[in-house]
């Protein structure tokens, strides 16, 4: 009862692996549990995958609960490429649901990112410079219609530094936010942002 799963920093193994099939009017549903070889809990990881046929057209829904035990974030690669950007060593430890709707992906995650390599983050979809780990405490996102509808979390970095790669900011950044010219090749210690 051992499987592993491929991930950037080194394969994940896990183990006490069980699935279970259920039938039932509403649709069928599939619940998997299993515990990482490595991570010293007893708690499981759990995943459950639901086909809602009573939804007209019917909904798929998946739930992954690793509240228990943090996995690493590049195991889920395969499934959500975007992933890359928040390194090699990030993990996740909470709950992620996501709910395919007709209007697009509907998805919600509460937990904790930590490990996250603010230079992949930042620097993948952007052209900035931002070097460090951080910390990501998610209280809530929500994502619906194709973007972010509700968020509110605190990240927590520290021991990196802020600056140009470029002398140009990019279009996505035009969100209303300001940033001081003097921040820029700016070291920092430690940077808590809370949204809300």
């Amino acid at each position: 009862k051992q499987l592993r799963l491929p991930s950037a920093s080194a394969e994940l193994a896990l183990e006490d692996f069980q699935a279970t099939w259920f039938s039932s009017d509403a649709g069928p549903r599939v619940d998997v549990e299993f515990r990482r070889k490595d991570a010293g809990s007893s708690e499981p990881v759990r995943i459950a995958i639901l086909r809602d046929r009573q939804h007209h057209p019917p909904l798929t829904s998946w739930t992954l609960d690793s509240s228990g035990a943090p996995l690493p974030c590049s195991s889920l690669r395969s499934i959500v490429p975007s992933v890359a950007w928040l390194g090699d060593e990030a993990t996740f430890q909470g709950i992620l649901s996501v709910t395919h709707a007709d209007a697009g992906p509907e998805v919600i995650v509460q937990g904790r990112l930590s490990k996250v390599d603010l230079d992949a983050l930042v620097f993948q979809p952007f052209s900035q410079r931002c070097t460090g780990l951080a910390e990501v405490v998610v209280h809530r996102v929500e994502w619906r219609s194709g973007k972010i509808a509700e968020a509110a979390g605190e990240i927590d970095a520290r021991d990196g530094e802020i600056g140009r790669s470029d002398s140009t900011y990019p279009a996505a950044l035009n969100t209303g936010l300001r940033r001081s010219p003097s921040s820029a090749g700016r070291s920092f210690a430690r940077r808590r942002i809370t949204t809300s």
